[in-house]
């Protein structure tokens, strides 16, 4: 069967640092994947719109992240919200915060090594739906109740509280 990827880059570079190089991330890819003879499967959206990142994430079945030490991560935690299943550098915030997997409840996963990301991938596309509905619904709950204005207030007011003693 015929399958068409999407693969979505996101680039916000700080302010006044607009290089050239910085701009030609999408243009180097989309060389490599015509080089492979890929570039009629894959459709590059350089900074999409919001809606339409949406909808690609609603689409999609893995959200992939290969940034090594991201202090935290928020694309990966808008790719477990959106039910996408996150593959996320085995660092950092993606390690300790996000990407978290208890016995029994696994939420995402994650990767350093190209090896390591291929054979994630390849387990990704191996489960069947229902599994990876769970995994879908575990990541969502838990970024849900992690990440929800409810407990940022909790958890600051709590900080604020030890402070003022």
């Amino acid at each position: 069967t015929h399958t068409h990827t999407h693969i979505y880059f996101s680039h916000a570079p700080p302010p006044g640092r607009h290089s050239d190089s910085e701009h030609a991330t999408p243009a180097r890819i989309s060389l490599l994947l015509c080089s492979l003879q890929l570039g009629q499967d894959v459709e590059i959206y350089a900074n999409a719109p919001l809606d339409t990142l949406k909808r690609l994430l609603a689409e999609g079945l893995v959200g992939l992240h290969t940034m090594r030490d991201e202090h935290f991560g928020i694309g990966v935690v808008e790719y477990m919200a959106a039910g996408t299943i996150a593959l996320a550098h085995d660092s950092a915030g993606p390690r300790s915060d996000i990407v978290v997997n208890e016995p029994g409840v696994v939420r995402g996963f994650r990767a350093v090594t190209e090896a390591e990301y291929a054979a994630a991938l390849a387990a990704i596309f191996a489960l069947a739906a229902a599994e990876r509905l769970v995994i879908q619904n575990n990541a969502r709950e838990f970024v849900a109740n992690r990440f929800s204005e409810k407990n940022f207030e909790d958890r600051f007011l709590e900080h604020m509280a030890a402070l003022l003693r």
